[in-house]
């Protein structure tokens, strides 16, 4: 039976959540459902991708406007499913639902600590979850974290998709590392330059490193100022290379993936980085613990400061054998996370909910 399915995000900005969201509007119609991105803020990066993949995606607003697009939406018949992503796509997407009388179900990228909800926003989060027929969390680490806080009928775990990089992406991996010294050593990182990514402690712990040792960071936002004078400090060794669309090639460029966040749910740059069969050391919170279970690695902890940062990237590069092994396991671990796994999880969602509806 073929379901339309409203996605409903706030925008299309470069980030984990909307990249998932382009990824499941691709897997639903391939299986011969009717998606459609809804994004109430109009623009973002990741507009050009979904319009590049055909994708029919909306940009109605929160306003009455919006009411009349999802009018039209709901008139053209079949069976239909809100899924909502982040919080404030939650709280308009679960009064469209209401409104339409059809099932909601939200995913929650993050822990409840990385929303990082203010006390107005968790009262609020605290009476808008357990009104969703269905709510997904992308690691158990993130459904332990909700469960603490919002009291709900139910929670199911589906990861996020993860694959093992094209040819193409290790060709370019390849032309990327020759622009480094022959015989030096590269980490990379990527992600939101803000303060829960910690990209600033990492700095800091290359800054001890050997002058062997590069460091490239890939993203950007608010804290790229500050950062980049730090990183003038230390030398050229140090790159800020702004938004990137080849993250899995710079992945397949480096020794090793860095993933120092305070905070995270289950990152994309981990499951790139397993694609990549790049060695990761990442810290010990949220998803990454279970994803990186049984690594050949150990997690770094979650208060690490810059010397036991540094000490656990020399340990990394210090061991040859190491990316052989890391590819392994990389590839066991990727088998929870392919897509035909993770979206038929998500689409005996929606018929579950549809079914309690009835």
């Amino acid at each position: 039976m073929s379901l339309r399915v409203l996605l409903v995000t706030v925008g299309l900005e470069r980030g984990g959540a909307e990249r998932a969201v382009i990824d499941l509007a691709d897997a639903l119609r391939a299986r011969g459902d009717r998606p459609f991105i809804v994004a109430v803020r109009r623009g973002g990066a990741l507009t050009r991708r979904a319009a590049s993949l055909g994708l029919s995606t909306l940009f109605p607003g929160a306003g009455a406007h919006a009411h009349r697009a999802l009018d039209a939406f709901v008139d053209d018949g079949g069976p239909l499913v809100v899924h909502s992503h982040l919080f404030a796509a939650d709280a308009i997407a679960c009064a469209w639902a209401a409104r339409l009388r059809v099932p909601a179900v939200t995913t929650w990228h993050n822990t409840w600590e990385g929303y990082e909800f203010t006390p107005l926003r968790a009262h609020a989060a605290r009476a808008l979850y357990p009104r969703f027929d269905e709510r997904i969390a992308v690691a158990a680490e993130v459904a332990a974290s909700f469960s603490t806080h919002v009291a709900t009928r139910s929670v199911v775990t589906i990861p996020n998709v993860g694959a093992a990089v094209d040819d193409e992406a290790r060709r370019r991996g390849a032309e990327l590392r020759r622009s480094l010294p022959p015989g030096h050593r590269l980490l990379v990182c990527a992600g939101r330059l803000v303060e829960t990514k910690r990209f600033d402690l990492l700095v800091g712990a290359v800054a001890r490193l050997p002058d062997d040792v590069h460091l490239w960071i890939a993203g950007d936002g608010p804290l790229a100022g500050p950062l980049a004078a730090r990183a003038r400090n230390i030398g050229a060794r140090v790159r800020l290379l702004g938004p990137r669309d080849d993250v899995p090639s710079l992945f397949c460029a480096a020794d090793v993936v860095v993933i120092p966040s305070r905070v995270e749910g289950l990152p994309l740059v981990g499951l790139e980085a397993l694609g990549a069969g790049t060695p990761v050391v990442a810290t010990a919170v949220g998803g990454l613990k279970s994803l990186l279970d049984g690594s050949p690695l150990p997690l770094v902890d979650a208060d690490a400061d810059e010397t036991t940062l540094a000490a656990a990237l020399t340990a990394a590069l210090a061991r040859p054998a190491l990316a052989a092994a890391f590819r392994a396991f990389a590839a066991a671990r990727l088998q929870r996370h392919a897509p035909e796994v993770v979206f038929s999880a998500i689409r005996d969602v929606y018929n579950r909910v549809l079914d309690e509806a009835v």
